[in-house]
C-alpha cells in the first residue's frame, strides 16, 4: 500500500509555510499602512485587516499547488506500488507451476481483501482460471425432457447380496438431457458427476473438480438413495461362496451396470466415443463418481464438439430442475420439454448474466410442452458468466 510518511511531510510545510505567509504579509501591510496614515485607526485593526486581505491570496495559491502535489505524488506513487505487487518476469511466469501459481495469486488477493474475502474472490472466481485446461464454452445448445416412466426399476447385485431396490414409476420421472457444445479438449477431465440428492456442499465438490466436465442431479428419494449406497459399498469377500456367476465376473463392472439403471450417459468427442471405465460412490455417499476412459488420438488443446446424451430419474417430489452453466459460455440456449402427464403450469426463473445487461428471449408453447430460453439474437455474440442458468419448477397433476 502506498506510503503515508510523504504526506505527513507535506501537510507540516504547507501549515508552517501558511503561519509565514500570514505573518509576513500582515506585518508589511501594517507598516505600509502606518506609514501613508500616522493617526489611522488602532494598529490591531490594521494588522487583521492586512491579514485578512492581503494575505488570501498567496494563502489560496500556497494551499491549491500543495494539494497539486499531493494528489499527484500520491497517486504516483500508488500506481507503483500496484505495479511492484503485479509486475512479473513472463519468463519467469511461464516457468511457474500450476500449483505455484494459484498460491502466487490467492496470496494476493488475501493481502488486499483479508482471509475471508480473498479465499472466497479466488475459489468463486480466478481459481477455475489458473488450471491448465481452458473453461471456456461455445455455442452449447442443451435439451431437458420430464418424461413418465413405463415400468418399475429393479435395481440389485443378485449374485452378490440380497438388497433390492424398487423405483416406482408412481415415484420417479425419467430425465433425458442432450447436450452439444465447443471446448478445449483436457485429458485430465475424464469424470461425470451423478449427484444423488440436492444438497448445496455436495454441489459445490462437484464445481470445483477441475478433472469434472459434466455434472447433473438424478434427485433419488432418501430410501431409494441409501438403499443404491448400499450396493454400490458392497464388497468381494474372501470366504464368500463363489457361484457361476460370480466366477470370472468383475464386482466393479456389475456396479456399473447396476448404475446405468438408473443413469446413464453417452458421450462423444468430435464422433469418438467416451467409455465408462469405472463407477464408485463418493465418500459422503450423496453421489456417484463415473470415470470415463481415453478416447486417445485427440490432443490436448484442440478445440472439439462434444455430445453428451444423459438418462436419469427424478423423484416426483422435487417438482423442479435446475439448469446451471458451471463454466463461462457464450451463446447458450436451453429448451425444456415435459411430456409427462402429470407435469403442468410449468415455470421458468432465469439468472443469465453477462457483461453487458441484457432481457432473455423466453419461448413458450403450451400445447406443445416446451419453453426455450436463449438470449437475444439482436445482441450477436454474448458470453454468459459462470453459475448462470435457469431453474423449470411446475406443479403435479394431471393435464386436461
Amino acid at each position: 500500500m502506498p506510503n503515508q510518511q510523504p504526506q505527513n511531510i507535506y501537510w507540516k510545510v504547507l501549515v508552517l509555510s501558511t503561519g509565514i505567509a500570514l505573518l509576513g504579509f500582515g506585518t508589511v501591510a501594517f507598516l505600509d499602512w502606518k506609514l501613508h496614515n500616522p493617526d489611522a485607526k488602532p494598529w490591531w485593526y490594521i494588522l487583521i485587516y492586512g491579514v485578512a486581505v492581503h494575505g488570501l491570496i498567496p494563502i489560496g495559491a500556497i494551499a491549491f499547488l500543495f494539494e497539486v502535489f499531493i494528489r499527484r505524488d500520491l497517486h504516483r506513487e500508488f500506481t507503483q506500488s500496484i505495479r511492484d505487487l503485479f509486475s512479473e518476469d513472463p519468463s519467469l511466469a511461464r516457468s511457474l507451476s500450476e500449483e505455484t501459481r494459484k498460491r502466487r495469486v490467492r496470496n494476493v488477493l488475501i493481502a488486499q481483501l483479508g482471509e475471508e474475502g480473498g479465499q472466497a474472490v479466488f475459489s468463486g472466481m480466478a481459481e477455475r482460471y489458473l488450471t491448465g485446461a481452458s473453461p471456456l464454452r461455445w455455442n452449447e445448445e442443451l435439451q431437458v425432457s420430464i418424461e413418465d416412466i413405463d415400468e418399475n426399476i429393479e435395481i440389485s447385485l443378485p449374485e452378490w447380496g440380497t438388497t433390492k431396490v424398487t423405483l416406482s414409476k408412481d415415484d420417479y420421472h425419467r430425465v433425458i438431457v442432450k447436450s452439444n457444445y465447443e471446448a478445449m479438449f483436457d485429458d485430465t477431465q475424464r469424470f461425470v458427476g451423478c449427484i444423488l440428492v440436492e444438497d448445496s456442499e455436495e454441489l459445490n465438490y462437484w464445481f470445483k473438480r477441475d478433472d469434472c466436465f459434466f455434472r447433473d442431479v438424478a434427485c433419488l428419494n432418501e430410501t431409494e438413495r441409501v438403499g443404491i449406497g448400499s450396493l454400490l459399498q458392497t464388497r468381494r469377500t474372501k470366504n464368500g461362496p463363489l457361484t457361476a456367476l460370480t466366477r470370472g465376473r468383475s464386482l466393479e463392472r456389475e456396479k456399473a451396470e447396476l448404475v446405468t439403471k438408473f443413469f446413464q450417459v453417452d458421450i462423444k468427442i468430435d464422433g469418438k466415443q467416451f467409455d465408462v471405465q469405472r463407477v464408485r460412490l463418493s465418500p459422503s455417499g450423496k453421489s456417484i463418481e463415473i470415470g470415463l476412459k481415453d478416447p486417445g488420438s485427440i490432443k490436448k488443446g484442440t478445440r472439439v464438439r462434444f455430445e453428451l446424451k444423459q438418462v436419469s430419474v427424478l423423484a416426483k417430489s422435487v417438482r423442479r430442475y435446475p439448469v446451471i452453466f458451471g463454466e463461462p459460455c457464450q451463446n447458450p440456449s436451453v429448451t425444456f420439454l415435459y411430456p409427462a402427464n402429470d407435469v403442468t403450469n410449468v415455470r421458468e426463473s432465469v439468472f443469465l448474466t453477462g457483461r453487458s445487461p441484457f432481457e432473455p428471449a423466453v419461448e413458450k408453447r403450451p400445447h406443445a410442452d416446451y419453453i426455450k430460453v436463449g438470449l437475444p439474437p439482436s445482441m450477436g455474440p454474448l458470453w454468459v458468466f459462470p453459475n448462470s442458468g435457469v431453474v423449470f419448477t411446475w406443479d403435479s397433476g394431471q393435464k386436461g
